[in-house]
């Protein structure tokens, strides 16, 4: 979950506690389906690592103004919590639940924040994602955990998968990226989305940029950002990875297990919907290439099986 909360997202879905709410459902379900592309794409990554499922988050990351919501709503209090549990993944397994307060990873305490007026700050959950990836190390790690009156440690034996993570950014903005390994989906992107499968085919086109490493790829190429990216070498070079991440993705989200049929109408619906701008730019192919090249994927993956393209 993401630093703030637009007012404009939580004027949209009533009152905070609501708007908090409809925010964590979002974070659930793009976290459930990044968990199954990330999980059953391995073998297509460049950089692996651990899965677990488990979404965190600490009272510190809300602005002052959503506070009182977020302690009202998620029972936060100085010590950062789970903010969710992908269904079925390690963190799942090991029984953990929405709303656990952490204690400590390994033994080690985790930090606490006081409950203060500052501004919205990351710097504690960059911490805390810091000291899980450390004890994930080997795949195993131990969580001790809050819940009521009682604590209980509990143990996650993680799934190999794509070193990657993802965040969902309340924005009113429909956008999505990625940058080595994170990938980021907009509140408004999430909601262009009419079922999970729509929703695999946007994650798992950012989650092939990480995969395929891109972000380091065009540094290699010295390739301009800003409107810099928009010129010459460099937009035809981001425009190859994007073909590439069109590709790569439809395989990554067959893999799951989603339907990547629809991919071809979902991408002429949004690229109409969107109208002259990314999907028009030159860093990116022509909408009607797109949806053709789309087309002819999905058909491959028909004809041949998800394991007719070689990693």
């Amino acid at each position: 979950m993401n630093l703030a909360i637009l007012t404009a997202l939580v004027l949209s879905t009533g009152t905070p506690m609501q708007g908090l709410e409809a925010l964590r459902a979002d974070d659930l379900r793009v976290n459930t389906v990044f968990y199954r592309l990330a999980t059953s794409s391995v073998a297509f990554c460049q950089n692996k690592g651990w899965q677990t499922g488990l979404l965190l988050h600490n009272l510190s990351q809300y602005a002052p103004a959503y506070r009182a919501a977020a302690i009202a709503t998620f029972h936060l209090g100085e010590a950062p919590a789970v903010e969710g549990v992908v269904p079925g993944s390690a963190a799942d397994r090991a029984g953990l639940r929405a709303d656990d307060t952490l204690l400590s990873i390994n033994g080690v305490p985790v930090q606490k924040e006081p409950i203060a007026s500052h501004e919205a700050s990351y710097a504690g959950m960059e911490a805390l994602r810091r000291q899980l990836d450390d004890a994930s190390g080997a795949g195993i790690f131990t969580l001790t955990v809050q819940r009521g009156t009682s604590s209980s440690q509990l143990t996650v034996r993680a799934e190999p998968g794509c070193l990657a993570y993802v965040q969902t950014l309340p924005e009113a903005l429909k956008d999505a990226g990625a940058d080595r390994r994170l990938v980021s989906i907009s509140t408004a992107m999430v909601e262009t989305t009419r079922n999970d499968d729509e929703l695999a085919v946007l994650l798992a086109h950012e989650l092939a940029h990480v995969a395929l490493n891109h972000p380091a790829k065009l540094d290699a190429l010295g390739v301009k950002r800003g409107l810099g990216r928009y010129f010459g070498r460099s937009a035809a070079a981001i425009r190859e990875t994007e073909s590439e991440a069109d590709r790569l993705g439809l395989y990554l989200a067959a893999r799951a297990g989603y339907d990547v049929t629809i991919a071809p109408a979902f991408l002429w619906r949004l690229g109409k919907a969107f109208g002259a701008n990314l999907w028009s730019e030159p860093t990116h192919p022509a909408l009607r290439d797109r949806v053709a090249a789309a087309r002819e994927t999905a058909e491959r993956i028909k004809k041949g099986g998800i394991d007719a393209v070689t990693p």
